[in-house]
């Protein structure tokens, strides 16, 4: 190509005076130009070309085509090699630059088309100081859309932001090689996308992919996206507070080697996360903080995800994992946050058993490293036993319930006195939903004391503690006299083991601490007075709700 002769050469000033001049009228269908080269600087600025231009296979050897706030109809230059283009504010119907080569960059700052943007197969091998290959803040695009896809290729940033796409964002395929200062690869902060937005199909990117505030009216799609650069936050995907009216695809050979964050995004659609997060261990994999999303979340990731995962204040329609191995690839040891986090409903091919839930609940304390205080919280578990209601499986829902009160004890900060009291409800009446156990501690404590109460009976250990002086014969436990009242064992048993009822055995009679072996009787009295209150009062705090908190 070097060697093109006059015969295939042009001057830049002859094809401007074709495009803007009076005095050579041209064909309405344009100047078409194949494989020729284009001496001298190419300066359209602020010109209106009266009619399309279309240049493919052309060398144009000047430092910069220079495109700022001209007006024009259709702009094709494909297949070509240049240096630089710029098109500050330039108004066209549509520029195609498929397949073409620029070892500067390409800049279109607040240009707007009507038509599409296609830079498809075009290789951006250039970049400005600020390492950015490609600067479009703000344009303005109708018709297809932005078409940075079959194969092209980007040696520098990407930098689209607050631009306005009536059609679809597509880097299929795309590969961004180079990064800005800060690290970012494709900058569409503050994006309006009227379709879908495609970073897929192979897409990859050396550095952040930036999503910031971005509004997206149909899908996002990241099937087999390789976003293997950060940025200097540890960042591979940031689209903090993003707009996506449809879903978002996450999956296939996905892979982030940095965190991905959704955190405060709307997604109208599902979120579907089967890919691969690679963030290494105690650094940021996933940052859904207070995402809201109306479909289905579904969490299968082809491998263990050792980075932290973040779902507070999140709320999904449906939680869709699969608990049933390795955790669901949840991260463990105290790297996953689900406070705040709500969905209606579990679903998935193979939902997970309660205890399996739990313990994936249980995943968010870091128990195995000691002196590591978690700050315990009872809202996931108040969520899963309402989702387990309104399921209608309140026995799921009560042993999640236990559960809330138990881990508090081991995961929380109680004080010693608070973590007796817990431990205490959980052995007798499970905080209230088991409060039977109460009453059949209550029924053996009667039992056991009846026992003692009729063995001591013959022992002759239980004598009368009334006024007895003067009565004859003298009152005995095991024979009833006229002048002083009988001895009843179960009645005694009632005295002394159940509060609040007085049948007046305890009045007349007691245990003689003075006798073989009496001290054991003396002692199991007042053990049994003290078990009897302790478990009426249990009993009673159960049933009426008092020690149950939903």
């Amino acid at each position: 190509m070097q060697a093109w002769g006059e015969e295939r050469t042009v001057r830049a000033a002859v094809l401007r005076h074709l495009l803007i001049g009076n005095d050579w009228p041209t064909d309405a269908r344009g100047v078409r130009l194949r494989g020729i080269r284009i001496s001298g600087p190419l300066d359209l600025q602020a010109a209106t070309l009266h009619c399309p231009l279309q240049l493919e296979s052309c060398i144009l050897d000047a430092q910069l085509v220079c495109l700022d706030q001209a007006a024009a109809t259709v702009l094709i230059i494909t297949g070509c090699h240049l240096v630089a283009l710029t098109g500050e504010t330039l108004i066209a119907k549509t520029l195609d630059l498929s397949g073409s080569t620029l070892t500067g960059p390409l800049r279109l700052p607040g240009a707007s088309m009507t038509g599409a943007l296609s830079c498809r197969g075009a290789h951006l091998t250039g970049r400005d100081d600020d390492g950015n290959a490609l600067v479009a803040d703000g344009i303005r695009v109708g018709g297809e859309g932005v078409l940075l896809d079959g194969g092209f290729t980007a040696a520098g940033a990407v930098c689209l932001p607050r631009a306005a796409i009536t059609g679809a964002l597509s880097c299929g395929g795309a590969r961004l090689t180079g990064r800005d200062r800060k690290g970012r690869a494709l900058v569409a902060d503050g994006i309006k996308v009227g379709f879908d937005v495609f970073l897929d199909d192979g897409f990859a990117a050396d550095g952040t992919v930036s999503l910031l505030l971005a509004d997206i009216t149909g899908m996002l799609s990241c099937r087999d996206a390789r976003l293997i650069g950060c940025d200097g936050e540890g960042g591979s995907l940031a689209a903090y507070g993003m707009r996506v009216t449809g879903d978002v695809w996450l999956d296939g050979e996905f892979t982030a080697s940095g965190e991905v964050s959704l955190r405060s995004s709307h997604i109208g659609g599902a979120l579907w996360l089967q890919g691969k997060l690679t963030a290494a261990e105690n650094e940021p994999a996933l940052d859904a903080a207070g995402a809201q999303i109306a479909g289905t979340f579904r969490w299968a990731p082809a491998e263990q995800v050792t980075g932290w995962v973040s779902l507070d204040g999140a709320a999904v329609s449906e939680l869709d994992d699969d608990l049933t191995s390795a955790n669901g690839s949840w991260p463990t040891r105290g790297r996953l946050s689900v406070k705040g986090f709500t969905y209606d409903r579990i679903g998935g091919a193979h939902p997970a058993a309660v205890d399996q839930r739990l313990d994936w609940l249980r995943s968010q304390y870091p128990s195995a490293f000691p002196g590591v205080q978690a700050m315990f919280a009872t809202q996931p578990y108040e969520q899963f036993a309402a989702v387990c209601r309104r399921a209608g499986q309140d026995t799921a829902a009560r042993k999640v319930a236990i559960a809330r009160r138990s881990d508090l004890r081991k995961y929380g900060n109680l004080n010693p006195y608070r973590k007796f009291g817990n431990w205490l409800l959980d052995k007798t009446i499970k905080y209230g939903y088991q409060t039977w156990r109460a009453g059949v501690g209550l029924a053996f404590v009667f039992g056991v004391f009846l026992v003692l109460s009729v063995t001591g009976q013959h022992q002759h250990v239980m004598v009368p503690v009334g006024d007895i002086q003067g009565l004859h014969p003298v009152p005995s436990a095991t024979q009833c006299t006229s002048n002083y009242p009988c001895f009843y064992p179960v009645g005694y048993t009632v005295d002394t083991v159940i509060p609040l009822i007085n049948v007046h055995q305890a009045e007349y009679w007691g245990p003689d601490g003075h006798a073989a072996w009496g001290w054991i009787w003396v002692g199991s009295a007042w053990v049994a007075t003290g078990l009897g209150w302790a478990l009426a009062t249990l009993l009673v705090a159960g049933y009426t709700g008092l020690v149950r908190q939903e």
